[in-house]
């Protein structure tokens, strides 16, 4: 009974209903008294009495109502209960921008005001479906701080919401400004906005040296072929100097470009000059960077030296979040025959060691030949400016053993204090230290980072593998060359550039021998006219191929670890061999071992690329080898590598050897689905 009367007093009918029976009896009881007393008419002062009565009735009713805050109201969507009184609800009714209320918990629609339904686009109103069945978008999506943008309807929406409660149930009141127009000048602003973008014939020079006449009447064939593409998007092209073009295009027309890779690249690789083989190609740089034209001219500059320093024949685009993306790359580099930027690299090279106090020279981790060959050349130029130096390195490499034997004897290296870790590296680190890194430029692969990052700003950079990214801080100075057969190629030019003949050890010149002829299979891939320049220079050092060979002998550990990859080969999609070692104790001269199973499987016939994966405690080394026709450096890049068009490699850290397998097959198949092999 006790519940019946709380739950009777809380009902707003009920305290009306007591109020006005409290009232007409106090109104009638009233009435009487003064009629008795003043002995005149009755219905005199019950008529009056009534008007009173009746006007407290209504003021009652009104404070009762609002008293419980349960007041019940037709509204444009039906019966809801309203948080607000009859003002506010006429005024939200009213209101020309759309709003929509809605149940917190179920999403369900309660109201809407007149506007809404005159912008909704439906034969049936709202009311009964969720908000999500409405607009697509869940409840959860919208923020309680900033406006979602909306596109419904045919009309852009900028949404707002507040969370209200009624009777402890939680409802959203979502207000709907159309930001339509607004919306349609920033985006026919953006589309409008001017971008840049550097273009460059990179192979010109080479391909002069065929028929200087067909080859201009080719570059003529390209310059119509970019006209006519800057007239497909609206854009203006200039050439600035021989063979460089300056393009300014709307950026409107970036979308289609992206979306069709650039075909401009195949479009100019199509122009062949006379009778030979070799197309024409291009390297592009993109900014589409916000900013005035001079940041974007020099954003562009800096994609065009990313995409030479790559290889050429590609597009770099650097996007407005400031990240880079690469389209193209599907040729392999020409070797230059000019020498002048290695002329200007290396004088350069010797003014930045000779004002410091001392050279840190750091390689990529598992070193091979190659990038030891390149850090002795480096320590040679160092001792050559006057300057100590000094190769941070892992001690207990195998290769770095095999070298240190044969130059042990030399009284600079004798006692082995040239050599540091990284911890002792750190030790060394002066206010005016400067920091040469070989034969890699990728900093995951860095021998030691974490020296890096405290130098980053007093960094020179040597290496032939294709850049993959930009560096946070700009070195004081880069020499990536792709189309090098090796570092030690580049380090020779720099050394006979610059240091007098006989400076050279005759160990030394052994081991960069070595590496040249580790990076281009015993002179069979990516060799040119410079690199045998270097290796008649390093003949006239006193390198003697033969004790240079003696590096690769392989011991009978070695044999087995190369048959044990040899023994597990996997076709994929025809031409991709897939071998892997995923036994337990494999040690860093394993990956070596995969290096020449990768080699060797491309010797099979139909293969166009091989892959070698080897698991050396958590983490899964893969060697990447290519015929010529497929550009593993792309392949790999997608998995986190880099390196050469036909030589490349990557590391999977805390990767099981299944998972690795199917990264790599992922990555291949994207690259088969985005170029097709030149």
């Amino acid at each position: 009974m006790l519940a019946r009367l709380k739950k009777a007093v809380r009902d707003p009918l009920f305290l009306h209903t007591v109020v006005n029976c409290i009232l007409t009896i106090a109104a009638v009881c009233t009435a009487v008294l003064l009629a008795v007393q003043k002995k005149t008419d009755l219905l005199f002062y019950t008529a009056a009495v009534l008007v009173i009565y009746l006007c407290l009735v209504v003021i009652a009713g009104i404070l009762v109502r609002l008293a419980t805050g349960k007041i019940s109201v037709k509204g444009a969507g039906g019966e809801i209960n309203p948080l607000l009184g009859n003002i506010a609800l006429d005024f939200l009714t009213r209101l020309d921008m759309p709003i929509l209320l809605c149940e917190a918990e179920s999403g369900k629609i309660r109201w809407y005001n007149r506007t809404f339904t005159a912008a909704v686009d439906m034969k049936t109103a709202p009311s009964g479906m969720t908000f999500e069945e409405l607009t697509g978008v869940s409840l959860g999506q919208l923020s309680d701080t900033e406006a979602y943008v909306l596109s419904l309807f045919g009309h852009t929406y900028s949404i707002r919401n507040c969370r209200v409660s009624s009777s402890k149930k939680e409802y959203l009141l979502t207000v709907w400004e159309d930001r339509t127009e607004l919306y349609g000048t920033i985006a026919r602003l953006e589309n409008e906005e001017t971008y840049v973008a550097y273009i460059m014939l990179d192979n010109i020079t080479e391909l002069m040296q065929y028929t200087q006449e067909k080859t201009r009447s080719a570059i003529d064939d390209v310059e119509i072929i970019l006209r006519n593409w800057a007239q497909e998007t609206s854009g203006i092209i200039k050439e600035y100097e021989r063979d460089k073009f300056l393009f300014l295009f709307p950026a409107g027309s970036i979308h289609e470009q992206i979306e069709n890779k650039f075909e401009i690249l195949d479009r100019i690789r199509e122009v062949r000059v006379g009778a030979t083989s070799l197309p024409i190609t291009a390297s592009i740089g993109i900014a589409c960077t916000p900013g005035t034209l001079e940041d974007k001219f020099r954003a562009a500059g800096e994609c065009l030296d990313m995409a030479l320093q790559r290889g050429g024949d590609q597009v770099v685009l650097k996007s407005a979040k400031g990240g880079m993306d690469f389209y193209g790359g599907k040729t392999i580099s020409v070797q230059k025959r000019n020498k002048v930027h290695a002329r200007m690299t290396a004088l350069r090279l010797v003014d930045r060691i000779s004002v410091s106090s001392n050279l840190l020279v750091m390689m990529h981790r598992s070193p091979d030949f190659d990038a030891i060959g390149a850090a002795f050349g480096m320590m040679r130029l160092a001792a050559f400016c006057g300057v100590r130096a000094n190769i941070i390195v892992n001690r207990k490499d195998p290769n770095f053993l095999l070298c240190y034997e044969k130059v042990r004897h030399i009284p600079e290296y004798r006692d082995g204090s040239l050599f540091v870790s990284s911890s002792e590296a750190q030790d060394l680190i002066q206010p005016d230290t400067l920091l040469a890194v070989v034969d890699v430029c990728n900093k995951a692969q860095f021998e030691a980072p974490d020296v890096y990052d405290m130098l980053a700003d007093r960094t020179v950079i040597v290496d032939h593998h294709r850049k993959t990214a930009e560096f946070a801080s700009k070195p004081l100075e880069e020499y990536i060359e792709p189309s090098a057969s090796s570092a030690c190629e580049l380090m020779v030019e720099i050394l006979e550039l610059t240091v007098a003949k006989g400076v050279l050890q005759k160990e030394e010149a052994d081991i960069m021998y070595a590496g040249i002829l580790l990076d281009t299979k015993q002179f069979v891939r990516n060799t040119g006219v410079r690199t045998f320049e270097s290796v008649l220079f390093l003949r006239g050092e006193g390198a003697i191929p033969g004790d240079a060979q003696t590096l690769f002998r392989t011991g009978i550990e070695d044999f087995r670890s190369e048959i044990r990859f040899e023994s597990n080969i996997k076709i994929y999609r025809t031409q991709f061999a897939i071998a892997y070692n995923d036994r337990d104790g494999n040690t860093p001269a394993d990956c070596i071992s995969a290096a020449k199973a990768a080699d060797k499987m491309l010797t099979i016939d139909g293969i166009g690329a091989s892959f070698a994966l080897c698991r050396v405690e958590d983490t899964i080394h893969v060697s990447a080898r290519s015929a010529g026709q497929i550009n593993v450096q792309l392949i790999m890049s997608k998995i986190g590598g880099g390196g050469h068009f036909d030589a490349s490699g990557a590391r999977m850290a805390d990767t099981p050897m299944a998972g690795a397998l199917e990264s790599l097959k992922h990555a291949i198949d994207e690259y088969m689905a985005e170029n097709q092999p030149a």
